[in-house]
């Protein structure tokens, strides 16, 4: 998550006009039919994160977790979908073949599904996450929604330190003669309801301080909408490609 921790991102853009932009680009790729929507914005998707210069290592590492695990569910594929048999397994009981059309449904589902994923999580680098928040605040989202998005950005990472405190003080407790993996997962499953206990204090202490200060009355938005900058522009160009792409060849 550190990627995505910055104050503000790349300021030329409009938070707001980036989101909804983002948001309808996955929505075509995700129901596209063909592979060069996929390639195409996955390509978009390294330039951007190249203009963003931040953590492009740790964005692939990202992206490259994602195809690992679609392309693992995505194995099934390969031998359920009927076709022209191209290789076959010959099992004790039964025979099974890998077909042309099952390796093409597999290769969509798994193009489309790391394009979405690479096109997202690059727009969030390029925007951070008051980025975020300052784009749905312009999009008019409830304000409930946009609190809770704010507060997810701020406790996740307070968790995960808590989580790794916990982690290293409980192995430092396990000495033993012996490797004994059953009481280890034992002594690490009680992280799980402390961390719920504690995510609970919180919320509750934020939830008291928030009505004292508050009078429990949601703040004025005081947000307008930004000029819209050529990289704004290149980004509704690029949606508009997208949607040609889709067009002509799904």
């Amino acid at each position: 998550m550190e990627i995505y921790s910055c104050e503000r991102g790349f300021s030329l853009l409009n938070p707001s006009l980036c989101l909804l932009i983002v948001v309808l680009i996955v929505s075509a790729v995700s129901f596209s039919k063909g592979i060069a929507v996929s390639l195409f914005v996955l390509f978009t998707s390294i330039i951007l994160v190249f203009l963003s210069r931040r953590g492009f290592w740790l964005w692939v590492k990202q992206v490259f977790y994602v195809f690992l695990f679609v392309l693992f569910i995505s194995i099934p594929l390969f031998f359920i979908v009927p076709g022209k048999v191209l290789y076959s397994i010959d099992l004790s009981l039964v025979s099974i073949g890998v077909t042309d059309y099952g390796l093409w449904h597999a290769l969509v589902l798994v193009l489309r599904t790391t394009a979405a994923s690479a096109i997202f999580t690059a727009v969030l680098m390029s925007l951070g996450w008051r980025g975020v928040v300052e784009g749905l605040i312009g999009l008019y989202v409830p304000y409930d929604l946009v609190l809770m998005v704010g507060f997810f950005m701020k406790y996740v990472p307070l968790f995960l330190k808590d989580i790794c405190r916990m982690l290293a003080a409980r192995e430092a407790r396990l000495f033993s003669s012996r490797l004994d993996y059953v009481s280890f997962w034992r002594s690490l499953i009680s992280i799980v309801g402390e961390i719920l206990l504690r995510s609970y204090w919180r919320s509750s202490k934020l939830s008291i301080a928030l009505r004292a200060r508050g009078f429990g009355v949601p703040p004025h938005r005081r947000y307008s909408w930004k000029r819209i900058s050529f990289y704004d522009l290149c980004l509704v160009f690029l949606f508009s490609i997208v949607i040609l792409l889709v067009t002509m060849w799904g």
